[in-house]
């Protein structure tokens, strides 16, 4: 129950950052002398980066880089249209600039918090007592992309799996020590 009072509490806010954002945007547009089709289609352009982003980082699939890179664009983005239409004064902007900001907090909570997708992961043995185990899906990517190219190099596989070599430096050691029997 907990997780989906947090789960419906950071929707609310994510939602109230988001309409907050379009008016503000909107409105700088209209400012800007813009057409209205293109003051009501830019807010979409930047809360849209927002969620691609946000989305990419809660599920942990794409470019961890390209996606933060997206979303701290698009924050700052919106937090510049915010602060932009504000009232000339510190109170006026401040309050402006707490949706964005509220919506980068947000995101971050989710990340934290969003479970690790597991996938049950065999090791290939040719003994009786084959070793099934638990995999996060960043390993299970890992294993398979290994599998596909055994030879890979290590800056191959951070192509493959859209990483950096450091991170498939990381994946290895971890994938190999979840891998290797324990001992009692």
């Amino acid at each position: 129950m907990k997780s989906f009072l947090s789960t419906l509490a950071t929707i609310a806010v994510a939602a109230v950052a988001a309409v907050i954002s379009f008016i503000h945007i909107r409105e700088l547009c209209l400012i800007a002398g813009q057409p209205e089709v293109v003051a009501l289609i830019m807010p979409l352009s930047v809360d849209g980066l927002l969620l691609s982003a946000s989305l990419s980082l809660i599920t942990g699939t794409g470019n961890r880089f390209t996606a933060w890179l997206s979303f701290i664009v698009g924050v700052a983005a919106s937090i510049a249209a915010n602060v932009a239409v504000a009232e000339p004064n510190t109170v006026a902007r401040l309050v402006s600039a707490w949706p964005a900001l509220a919506l980068l907090l947000t995101v971050e909570h989710l990340i934290r918090r969003a479970p690790s997708e597991s996938v049950t992961a065999a090791v290939t043995a040719d003994t009786p007592s084959q070793v099934v185990t638990e995999l996060p899906s960043k390993l299970v990517g890992y294993a398979e992309a290994v599998e596909a190219s055994p030879e890979a190099t290590v800056k191959e596989l951070a192509k493959t799996l859209q990483v950096s070599a450091r991170t498939v430096a990381r994946y290895k050691k971890e994938f190999d020590a979840r891998m290797t029997p324990q001992t009692a």
